[in-house]
């Protein structure tokens, strides 16, 4: 039985000046951070929207397989607490889907974190999404 590919990564690419030694030189941060690890969080986008072109260059800068999983909004997780949000997550998605080059992997590749007030856990729970208590 073949086992999965396993992604590997941190919230976010920057590298600390005492690591820059070991990860590969030139090219971006991220350009950088993608040639030692193949998965990255993009937590930023909790706190702000980016626009599609920014994650197309993110994802310009990472090679085939790269993955990446963005932090959905605090608007819609904390402020909407996931109620009436659709505009809200359209929006999201129609400006993440800039991770996704078809046209290089055949797919898109991403994956969207949730963090949650725990109000908008424990409804989660209650509507039988999760199983166990947050």
């Amino acid at each position: 039985m073949t086992q999965p590919p396993l992604w590997i990564g941190t919230a976010g690419w920057s590298v600390p000046s005492r690591y820059a030694a070991d990860v590969p030189a030139g090219g971006s941060q991220l350009e950088r951070y993608a040639r030692a690890l193949n998965a990255v969080e993009i937590n930023s986008s909790f706190y702000r929207p980016h626009q599609r072109k920014t994650y197309e260059r993110w994802a310009g800068a990472t090679p085939a397989g790269f993955r990446f999983s963005v932090k959905m909004p605090r608007t819609i997780t904390h402020n909407a607490r996931l109620a009436n949000c659709s505009a809200m997550l359209d929006r999201f998605m129609a400006e993440v889907t800039g991770l996704g080059d078809c046209r290089r992997t055949g797919r898109l590749e991403r994956a969207c974190l949730l963090q949650m007030a725990r109000l908008a856990a424990n409804l989660l729970r209650r509507c039988g999404f999760v199983s166990t208590r947050v």
